[in-house]
């Protein structure tokens, strides 16, 4: 196994990680999609990680943060 194998193994996992941290988020988006903004507001402020990520990402498709 040279060099090369080793950064395209690394390579490999990279891409499945973020597979997964974006099939996490369209889970978690699925879930929260039946929230009321204030609802998204209150789990945006007090979460973190994924669960941050598909709140504020369902709040801006709701219209939020954009500037008019």
């Amino acid at each position: 196994m040279g060099f090369g194998s080793f950064l395209l193994d690394l390579g490999k996992g990279a891409v499945n990680s973020m597979q997964a941290k974006q099939e996490n988020i369209n889970r978690l988006k699925s879930e929260y999609r039946r929230y009321s903004d204030d609802e998204l507001k209150k789990k945006f402020q007090s979460s973190s990680g994924d669960m941050k990520i598909a709140a504020m990402s369902l709040l801006q498709e709701r219209g939020y943060g954009k500037k008019k």
